[in-house]
């Protein structure tokens, strides 16, 4: 017996985009292969929502850890560990996200589960999980075969390619079971105040970036500004996360978030091998550097050549007239 637990999250009490996908690539798993039980749960409070799910309704169960204070405390986490112990869970779908990255790292230490990230595809066949997935920043393909091991499968933005329709799906709400946590322990994984009301950057669509270039944390204005105007998530080079001008949760690259938005707008950022590293997944990226000799401008689409402190704030006012 296979039993998944599918970890999704909400925004605003709506799934996100990469978890209905994610949802419905866990149920073309139960649809084609018998065996297989699937557990929906989430981290995040949520009131109900509608996900498209063709999983029968005895076959689904989610559970929220319902915790006034924090997204999760080490208390919170007993609850999950313990009904992924009751129900003999075996393998652990998430989608990648700051938070996400933080509490099944945790997870993955308390069960004993093998961490496996950046997936492309997955396929089970007799019982046997087939995975590939990127390494070396997306330069090389690595693949999996005939593994059943216990671990806990991180799928980045886009993995389920185009041949998933959400619209072929049939729509029917999820009853949400609340976990309710008593420990207030300050020994959280990661505060809602970080990610309450900004836009995550696993699942924008526009990103706009900043690096050196914008000489100081008290500049950094500039940035939200444009940001929302976009309707847009913020994200930052690795020096300024180092700098402390910004934190961790924005850096982008190697060795932080990597994204793959539809827009990727880089100002003052020269782009160093580490950051494109993390944004090469991008449709089109625009670089607004007055250096154009800089690393950036040759994997860029666009180039702005120029002053961010002009340009920037110019653009904001042409979204403001529009």
């Amino acid at each position: 017996m296979i039993n998944i637990a599918v970890f999704i999250d909400f925004k605003h009490d709506n799934l996100t985009n990469n978890s209905k996908l994610l949802l419905i690539f866990a149920n073309k798993l139960v649809e084609n292969n018998a065996g297989v039980q699937l557990y929906l749960y989430t981290v995040q409070s949520a009131n109900k929502c509608y996900v498209s799910a063709k999983v029968k309704t005895d076959s689904i169960t989610n559970f929220t850890i319902d915790n006034n204070v924090h997204y999760s405390s080490n208390a919170s986490l007993d609850h999950v560990v313990s009904h992924l112990k009751d129900t003999k869970i075996t393998h652990v779908f998430c989608t990648k996200s700051t938070t996400n990255d933080l509490i099944f790292a945790k997870l993955s230490m308390i069960l004993n589960f093998n961490i496996i990230t950046n997936i492309k595809s997955l396929q089970l066949e007799n019982g046997l999980f087939h995975f590939s997935k990127s390494i070396f920043s997306g330069k090389a393909i690595a693949k999996m075969n005939g593994t059943n091991e216990p671990c806990i499968a991180i799928f980045p933005k886009g993995f389920t390619g185009d041949d998933l329709s959400e619209d072929s799906l049939d729509t029917k709400e999820i009853k949400i079971v609340h976990i309710s946590s008593t420990n207030t322990s300050s020994s959280t994984i990661l505060e809602s105040s970080l990610i309450q009301n900004e836009i995550q950057l696993s699942e924008a669509e526009i990103v706009v970036g900043a690096g050196r270039g914008l000489k100081g944390p008290e500049n950094w204005d500039i940035i939200e500004n444009f940001a929302k105007k976009l309707k847009a998530a913020t994200a930052c080079s690795k020096p300024i996360s180092d700098l402390n001008w910004r934190p961790h949760h924005e850096h982008v690259g190697q060795t932080g978030i990597k994204i793959s938005p539809k827009l990727y707008i880089a100002c003052g950022i020269s782009g160093a091998i580490q950051h494109l590293a993390g944004v090469n997944g991008s449709g089109t990226i625009v670089v607004i550097n007055n250096d154009i000799e800089a690393p950036f401008t040759k994997h860029a689409d666009y180039i702005v050549l120029g002053d961010l402190f002009e340009i920037v704030p110019e653009l904001t006012k042409l979204f403001d007239e529009a």
